[in-house]
């Protein structure tokens, strides 16, 4: 009664004029645009690239707004990281502790994604779509979805076998991950461990020295079975230049020798691993990983189960006068899937390899001998695959053979040429693998290395070592190899003194490719005490061109 009343006799919204109804109808378009099925769709493909500009578009800036900064911080953060800290990266990537993280986050984040994707749409299609258009929406949504969970569900995977794989590799959890990683955090159960650097520059420390060693069975599942070692290497690297130099050990040397301050020198003295009558072939270096446990107590170096590491590491450290940090053993008979998960190698080959082969005596002293059943043939930059990678580091036929009559395979086979040829492989490994090659290969190689790979590198030394492989790349790599036929070196009666004093000769070469005015790292190397070999340091440096037939690998 009395108020003014709108056409339909009722009386308009209290507060609500003509004017305030405008501008809210106005204000209401402008953030609810018109919807299409068109714009839609293009909208809800951009806001899955970019989540949250969906959000934005369908008038929800609050939410858009916080999940857009979301993932531009994440991605910035990444970016920078990558480009500014590239080193705290490599150390987050190699903690296992943050590798599951980014497993269980790549997982919500996948999932979140999906929830982004969807409900995106449905804030963009049009208010009552058709039947057609429900169908063609919920196609668009469930392709979106399998694109953006799909990166994820790899990345869970990656991350979860990265952190169990590093963990598996330094000898930790045999009971599942997460005892691996309380065993992971104590880092490496040997005894000889060095002391870990104080930060990435390896200040203080001249020289790190890696035992590589090459075992004729699995030693995957049954970490330290009875193996033969059929090959030693001590690769050398100064800390500081990233020049390396690698050094073959005859598989067959007697008289090992242990450190005076050892508990091992209690028990072999002067004369060093070796055996009584006749049976010598038991107390060789290759025997050393099975035998010397039987011979003396279990607990003599303080841990058991890496009593033949940490025994080959205090013998092969005392002979050639280098302090050996760490171990890796490589399942050779396993190598050549590791290649193959690196997608091949390509080395130089100088002369022709037997493929297969045997050529050897049996007990009643009749001598076998069957021909190979395929060669390598001689040639620049040959791309070989695991198998043939395989027989390139391990060929040894040496007899006449009647399929390759012309082949004088005994010039080129001698355990020198093997042990050339071995160091060969793994500079071309050192050079030829990239960190892109790593990340496109990294799900088949963590798989592969889990099983063929055994080592006593602690987690929390991966970074560290991952910042000085990247000095090796931008080096010539050294070899050095005692050879009997052309050195006089004698495995049998071995002087310690004069191999000490060859392998410093060595690492001075290594310095002096690498620097013309190098400060001498040689005598930093580590100290020795007595006895011998005669051989002399390698010809070739790899990669590039070699005398004789020593091969080398190509860059």
């Amino acid at each position: 009664m009395g108020q003014d009343k709108s056409r339909t006799g009722k009386a308009p919204r209290r507060g609500l004029t003509e004017e305030k109804q405008s501008k809210t109808g106005a204000a209401h378009r402008a953030l609810a645009p018109a919807k299409s099925m068109r714009t839609a769709i293009g909208w809800t493909v951009l806001g899955t690239l970019i989540p949250g500009v969906g959000y934005i578009r369908a008038g929800r800036k609050v939410l858009g707004g916080v999940i857009l900064g979301v993932f531009a911080l994440a991605v910035g953060s990444l970016v920078t990281l990558a480009i500014v800290n590239r080193s705290l990266l490599i150390r987050l990537a190699l903690d296992p502790n943050v590798l599951l993280g980014i497993a269980i986050g790549a997982t919500a984040l996948g999932l979140a994604w999906v929830v982004v994707v969807a409900t995106t749409h449905l804030a963009l299609r049009p208010p009552r779509p058709s039947v057609s258009q429900r169908a063609a929406g919920a196609a668009l949504v469930g392709f979106l979805s399998l694109a953006v969970a799909a990166p994820m569900a790899y990345a869970t995977s990656v991350s979860y076998t990265a952190a169990s794989s590093i963990c598996k590799l330094a000898g930790a959890g045999s009971g599942g991950l997460a005892e691996a990683l309380l065993e992971c955090k104590q880092g490496g159960r040997a005894v000889t461990l060095p002391d870990p650097p104080a930060d990435d520059t390896w200040e203080g420390i001249d020289r790190v020295n890696i035992l590589v060693l090459g075992a004729d069975e699995n030693v995957g599942d049954e970490p330290f079975a009875d193996v033969r070692v059929d090959t030693n290497i001590v690769v050398s690297i100064d800390t500081q230049t990233g020049a390396t130099t690698l050094i073959s050990i005859p598989r067959n040397v007697g008289h090992m020798p242990f450190p005076k301050d050892s508990p091992l020198y209690k028990y072999f003295g002067e004369k060093g691993f070796w055996g009584v009558k006749d049976d010598n072939s038991a107390y060789m270096l290759n025997a050393m990983w099975t035998n010397l446990p039987r011979l003396v107590p279990k607990d003599i170096l303080g841990n058991p189960d890496t009593l033949p590491s940490d025994a080959m590491k205090l013998s092969i450290g005392e002979a050639t006068g280098l302090e050996i940090s760490y171990f890796v053993m490589v399942n050779i008979d396993g190598f050549k899937k590791i290649i193959d998960a690196l997608g091949g190698i390509t080395v130089n080959i100088n002369y022709t390899i037997p493929k297969g082969g045997v050529c050897d005596t049996d007990l009643n002293g009749r001598r076998i001998n069957v021909s190979p059943f395929g060669i390598l043939e001689p040639g620049p930059d040959q791309h070989l695959s695991g198998a043939n990678a395989l027989w390139y580091a391990r060929g040894r036929y040496n007899c006449p053979s009647t399929k390759y009559p012309d082949i004088n395979f005994a010039e080129h086979n001698s355990n020198a040429s093997r042990m050339a040829r071995q160091m060969c492989m793994i500079n071309a490994v050192a050079r030829q693998v990239t960190s892109e090659t790593l990340l496109l290969k990294y799900q088949s190689l963590a798989e592969t290395l889990e099983d063929m790979l055994l080592t006593d590198i602690p987690p929390d030394m991966l970074q560290p070592l991952t910042t000085l492989a990247m000095k090796i790349r931008g080096t010539k790599l050294s070899s050095y190899k005692f050879d009997h036929a052309k050195d006089g070196f004698n495995t049998t009666t071995p002087d310690f003194d004069v191999m000490r004093k060859l392998v410093k000769k060595a690492l001075k070469k290594t310095d002096t490719v690498n620097n013309p005015s190098p400060e001498p790292s040689a005598e930093s190397a580590g100290t020795g005490s007595t006895a011998g070999t005669e051989g002399t340091p390698a010809a070739d440096v790899l990669p590039g061109g070699t005398p004789d037939s020593t091969p080398s690998t190509v860059e």
